[in-house]
């Protein structure tokens, strides 16, 4: 998605094929994420863990649909509109999460508060910057974005796995108090 900012003549073929690409990339996460769920509960001795992933995964997915239209602002610096849909998602955010953890829900409370941003934030995103809903994949405008996009992909990967191993290993190792104290 970071390419449609860099490129001077983008299309629509470009935003629709970017979109089906996020989409398409957002369901094969949860998917992933539904089938490895239960192991990796298993790996940290915790049942909640399951939950917690396929209400995160879901909420990734979610985002993937909005994906587009946020590069979109930002392609054109409207910044105002972006930082007003930042506010009212996370108003939201915290008002859920709150209203949940009051009722006894404790930590699903955060992931639920998580979705409904997210489903928030898409709805925003899509009423202000929106352009056709359609199904269409142009292989040369994948071709073209991802050329530039691809090093971007593989940066933030890595980035990701070498800001989460310690994560990893002290949920596996110390327990989940402990990670929680490090967090």
């Amino acid at each position: 998605a970071s390419a449609l900012i860099q490129r001077k003549d983008l299309t629509e073929k470009h935003k629709i094929t970017t979109l089906w690409t996020c989409i398409g990339i957002g369901f094969l996460f949860l998917v992933f994420a539904i089938l490895v769920s239960s192991f990796i509960s298993g790996f940290f001795k915790n049942p909640l863990i399951s939950s917690l992933i396929i209400i995160f995964s879901l909420k990734l997915f979610i985002d993937s649909f909005g994906i587009v239209n946020e590069v979109l602002l930002k392609r054109e610096l409207l910044f105002r509109k972006l930082t007003y849909i930042e506010i009212c998602s996370n108003l939201l955010f915290g008002i859920i999460t709150v209203i949940m953890i009051f009722k006894g829900f404790g930590i699903i409370s955060l992931a639920f508060g998580y979705l409904i941003k997210s489903i928030a934030k898409v709805i925003l995103l899509w009423s202000s910057c929106y352009f056709p809903f359609y199904f269409e994949f142009d292989r040369k405008s994948f071709t073209e974005l991802f050329n530039f996009g691809k090093h971007i992909i593989g940066s933030k990967i890595l980035s990701y796995i070498s800001n989460s191993i310690d994560i990893v290993l002290i949920g596996k190792f110390l327990g989940a108090t402990t990670l929680g104290y490090y967090s």
